[in-house]
Protein backbone atom coordinates (compact mmCIF):
# COMPACT_ATOMS: atom_id res chain seq x y z
CA UNK A 1 0.00 0.00 0.00
CA UNK A 2 1.59 3.66 -0.57
CA UNK A 3 0.14 6.27 1.72
CA UNK A 4 -0.15 6.88 5.32
CA UNK A 5 -0.05 3.76 8.02
CA UNK A 6 -4.08 3.87 8.77
CA UNK A 7 -5.27 3.33 5.45
CA UNK A 8 -3.01 -0.10 4.93
CA UNK A 9 -4.06 -0.19 8.62
CA UNK A 10 -8.01 0.16 8.28
CA UNK A 11 -7.96 -1.78 5.05
CA UNK A 12 -6.23 -4.84 7.29
CA UNK A 13 -8.52 -4.25 9.76
CA UNK A 14 -11.41 -4.39 7.03
CA UNK A 15 -10.20 -7.50 5.61
CA UNK A 16 -9.77 -9.16 9.11
CA UNK A 17 -13.68 -8.65 9.83
CA UNK A 18 -14.36 -10.15 6.66
CA UNK A 19 -12.44 -13.07 7.30
CA UNK A 20 -14.12 -13.31 10.84
CA UNK A 21 -17.62 -12.76 9.04
CA UNK A 22 -17.13 -15.23 6.63
CA UNK A 23 -15.87 -17.94 9.26
CA UNK A 24 -18.83 -16.85 10.97
CA UNK A 25 -21.22 -17.57 8.52
CA UNK A 26 -19.24 -20.79 7.01
CA UNK A 27 -19.88 -22.36 10.93
CA UNK A 28 -23.35 -21.62 10.88
CA UNK A 29 -23.58 -23.39 7.63
CA UNK A 30 -22.09 -26.51 8.77
CA UNK A 31 -24.14 -26.29 11.71
CA UNK A 32 -27.48 -26.16 9.61
CA UNK A 33 -26.40 -28.99 7.31
CA UNK A 34 -26.00 -31.17 10.29
CA UNK A 35 -29.17 -30.25 11.61
CA UNK A 36 -30.82 -31.02 8.72
CA UNK A 37 -29.08 -34.09 8.36
CA UNK A 38 -29.94 -35.03 11.85
CA UNK A 39 -33.71 -33.88 10.89
CA UNK A 40 -33.62 -36.83 7.73
CA UNK A 41 -32.47 -39.12 9.60
CA UNK A 42 -35.32 -38.75 11.98
CA UNK A 43 -37.71 -38.99 9.55
CA UNK A 44 -36.09 -41.91 7.77
CA UNK A 45 -36.61 -43.50 11.30
CA UNK A 46 -40.33 -42.68 11.32
CA UNK A 47 -40.73 -43.55 7.72
CA UNK A 48 -39.02 -46.82 8.64
CA UNK A 49 -41.54 -47.47 11.99
CA UNK A 50 -44.49 -46.31 9.38
CA UNK A 51 -43.50 -48.87 7.00
CA UNK A 52 -43.21 -51.89 9.41
CA UNK A 53 -46.58 -50.95 11.31
CA UNK A 54 -48.33 -50.85 7.34
CA UNK A 55 -46.88 -54.17 6.65
CA UNK A 56 -47.52 -55.60 9.73
CA UNK A 57 -51.26 -54.20 9.12
CA UNK A 58 -51.67 -55.47 5.76
CA UNK A 59 -50.43 -59.28 7.24
CA UNK A 60 -52.58 -59.13 9.93
CA UNK A 61 -55.49 -57.94 7.69
CA UNK A 62 -54.34 -61.09 5.45
CA UNK A 63 -54.76 -63.56 8.04
CA UNK A 64 -58.02 -65.50 8.43
CA UNK A 65 -59.93 -64.88 11.71
CA UNK A 66 -59.02 -67.09 14.08
CA UNK A 67 -61.95 -68.43 15.95
CA UNK A 68 -62.57 -68.22 19.30
CA UNK A 69 -62.32 -71.23 22.05
CA UNK A 70 -65.53 -71.68 22.06
CA UNK A 71 -66.24 -71.15 18.57
CA UNK A 72 -68.55 -73.03 16.47
CA UNK A 73 -66.84 -72.20 13.44
CA UNK A 74 -66.36 -74.99 11.09
CA UNK A 75 -65.00 -75.15 7.36
CA UNK A 76 -68.05 -75.89 5.13
CA UNK A 77 -68.39 -79.57 4.03
CA UNK A 78 -67.91 -80.68 0.92
CA UNK A 79 -70.10 -83.47 -0.31
CA UNK A 80 -68.16 -85.45 -2.34
CA UNK A 81 -70.40 -87.29 -4.25
CA UNK A 82 -71.04 -83.80 -5.81
CA UNK A 83 -67.47 -83.50 -7.37
CA UNK A 84 -66.66 -84.43 -10.56
CA UNK A 85 -63.84 -84.54 -12.78
CA UNK A 86 -63.25 -85.37 -16.46
CA UNK A 87 -61.02 -88.26 -17.28
CA UNK A 88 -58.59 -85.81 -18.79
CA UNK A 89 -59.30 -82.37 -16.78
CA UNK A 90 -57.81 -78.67 -17.84
CA UNK A 91 -55.22 -77.96 -15.70
CA UNK A 92 -55.64 -74.62 -14.30
CA UNK A 93 -52.17 -74.52 -11.82
CA UNK A 94 -49.14 -76.26 -10.11
CA UNK A 95 -48.24 -75.38 -6.66
CA UNK A 96 -46.27 -77.16 -3.81
CA UNK A 97 -49.65 -79.24 -3.25
CA UNK A 98 -50.03 -80.73 -6.49
CA UNK A 99 -51.80 -79.69 -9.49
CA UNK A 100 -55.35 -77.76 -10.06
CA UNK A 101 -57.73 -78.59 -12.62
CA UNK A 102 -61.52 -78.08 -13.83
CA UNK A 103 -64.04 -79.99 -12.50
CA UNK A 104 -67.01 -80.06 -11.53
CA UNK A 105 -69.09 -79.03 -8.01
CA UNK A 106 -72.62 -79.26 -7.85
CA UNK A 107 -72.90 -79.00 -11.12
CA UNK A 108 -71.24 -75.67 -11.01
CA UNK A 109 -67.91 -75.18 -12.58
CA UNK A 110 -65.13 -75.66 -9.45
CA UNK A 111 -61.15 -75.76 -9.36
CA UNK A 112 -60.31 -78.76 -7.76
Amino acid sequence: FRGDGRARDAVVAGMERLERRVADLGEGMVAEVEERAEGVERLEKRLGLLEQGLADAVRAALQPPMPSAGSTLRPPEVDWTQLSVPPTPTELGRGGFGRVVQGLYQGQPAAV
